[in-house]
């Protein structure tokens, strides 16, 4: 702290030096007059010597004060120095997410990155599929992470997760006594569901043509918010990651289920443009991703 006090002070001595008037130095710096007068004053205190003295022409630097300032530009020059050198060595990421792992997934994973790298920068840029392909394509950034899978041959894909899908149903239905089920006895249900061309839907309505089924939702919403705000009212049943219930806020009201005889989950995948230059550090946040889902 007390490094960091005698650099601001040397700033308002200079800028002093500067203006050879408090008032001015004080507007310069938006500061008042009076605590420029003091931090004079402090500095005179401390070093024991008088800085200025006054005249007709306003404030004149004595020989000390010429001294003292030869040392303040040093020490302010190298300060910035050291910030400029430092800012040129953070390390940057541009990294582009889809919605749901930027809203359930990527606040996990920036702190755990940054516990571990804490002088480094992560840009991110999130948004739906084909937005983050855009950016992706147009070297707006560096790396993506997406939950459904994707081929471009300028694009390396790599899967890194899997989350499971439960279904979910309200604690007033009366399957919530149920800790696993059919498929075929879930979907006898309401269906809440996402909106065709949704990861969700996709999932959902492969499976039912795989079992070669006909089954239309009472309702369609796009989002998992309102799905589950649906199944707490009891309006139907619905499947949903296991990883967007670990609320608390949640789990008094909704019941997961385990659907027994079919496997519902979507992966997720790291798409890095392989005209990236930065393999270094797109390596170690993949890393620190992966270490994120091992330790739950």
């Amino acid at each position: 702290m007390r490094c960091c006090m005698t650099y601001r002070e040397f700033e308002i001595f200079i800028e002093v030096c500067k203006t050879k008037n408090m008032t001015q130095a004080g507007k310069n710096l938006y500061m008042s007059q009076p605590a420029v007068s003091y931090i004079i004053n402090k500095l005179e205190k401390k070093y024991k010597h008088t800085l200025f003295t006054r005249d007709k022409n306003g404030l004149q630097i004595t020989s000390e004060g010429n001294t003292l300032l030869n040392y303040a530009l040093q020490l302010v020059y190298n300060h910035n120095l050291i910030k400029k050198t430092l800012s040129e060595n953070v390390e940057s990421i541009k990294l582009g997410v889809v919605n749901t792992i930027a809203e359930f997934y990527l606040p996990k994973y920036i702190s755990e990155y940054k516990t571990l790298k804490p002088n480094s920068e992560i840009k991110v840029i999130a948004g739906n599929l084909n937005y983050i392909f855009d950016t992706l394509s147009r070297n707006e950034i560096e790396i993506a992470l997406i939950d459904s899978e994707y081929y471009n041959k300028d694009f390396e894909i790599i899967p890194y997760h899997y989350d499971l899908y439960m279904g979910i149903v309200s604690t007033k239905n009366e399957l919530s006594i149920k800790n696993e089920i059919l498929f075929e006895d879930f979907i006898k249900n309401d269906l809440l569901l996402r909106e065709i061309g949704s990861v969700e839907r996709t999932i959902f309505d492969q499976v039912l043509k795989s079992k070669s089924i006909e089954k239309k939702p009472l309702y369609e919403f796009n989002s998992n918010n309102a799905i589950i705000s649906g199944v707490i009212e009891n309006l139907g049943v619905s499947i949903m990651p296991s990883t967007f219930l670990n609320r608390s806020y949640y789990k008094k009201r909704i019941k997961l289920i385990r659907i027994s005889d079919v496997n519902l989950y979507r992966r997720f995948f790291f798409v890095i443009n392989k005209r990236s230059k930065n393999n270094k550090n797109l390596k170690f946040l993949m890393d620190v991703i992966d270490l994120v889902h091992k330790e739950g």
